[in-house]
């Protein structure tokens, strides 16, 4: 596996001025900040520079930054995303100030970024899953309406074509009527198709299995959300 990334900075001992500077732009003599994050978050921890692997793991407990570290470098890096990050008044200055460098192939030439490289987060999963609940339940509605309307079509009165405006109508009754298509067939052309579900976990790992690919960059937020240990 190729190191894209070789090291990732946080401009810690920029932070005050950061700070310093906000506050007189909001209130001049009178400056304050309502939201200094991220600033505070990294230095307290000793925190100052990471360097990667092929694969880098950050861990420990709830708020002490892990996502807060994935989001500032997907975003220096301009890694491509759905689901925003928690962000405030000073995170675009803040992801100015870092920097990084990339690795470097066997001749010393520094890497790119890969094309479609991205961060995936807890929350595009979650999404996808819900969108599949909503999108099989539509089906689902739609299929039980359709039922009543093929057996109108199929052996309901002949609809006449007269003009465009009967030909969606038409259309469907001459699908309807076609003797290769089953009544199931037929609901699953007009209704659709239910996306097969299957319990969290897997369909997590369905979803990245879509989603990752060879020769990308990946930051991945809390992916092991929805599995077992």
């Amino acid at each position: 596996m190729t190191t894209y990334l070789q090291s990732f900075r946080l401009p810690i001992e920029e932070e005050e001025s950061l700070i310093t500077k906000r506050m007189a732009e909001n209130g001049g003599v009178y400056g304050y900040i309502d939201n200094a994050y991220p600033c505070g978050l990294f230095g307290s921890k000793g925190l100052y520079e990471v360097h990667f692997r092929n694969i880098t793991i950050f861990y420990g407990g709830n708020g002490s930054g892990k996502s807060t570290l994935l989001n500032l470098i997907a975003t220096k890096v301009g890694l491509n995303r759905i689901a925003p990050c928690n962000s405030s008044e000073l995170f675009d200055e803040y992801v100015k100030k870092c920097s990084y460098t990339m690795g470097y192939d066997e001749e010393g030439v520094h890497f790119r970024i890969p094309n479609e490289s991205r961060i995936i987060t807890s929350d595009d999963v979650f999404d996808y899953i819900l969108a599949v609940r909503t999108n099989n339940a539509d089906i689902r509605e739609e299929t039980e309406r359709g039922k009543d309307k093929y057996r109108t079509l199929k052996y309901g009165e002949t609809i006449k074509f007269n003009g465009m405006e009967d030909y969606e109508d038409f259309r469907m009754m001459v699908l309807a009527r076609t003797k290769s298509l089953s009544r199931r067939q037929f609901l699953r052309r007009t209704a659709g198709k239910e996306v097969r579900m299957q319990s969290n976990g897997e369909t997590a790992l369905s979803y990245f299995d879509t989603k990752l690919k060879n020769d990308r960059l990946y930051c991945l937020d809390e992916p092991e959300n929805s599995m077992s240990p």
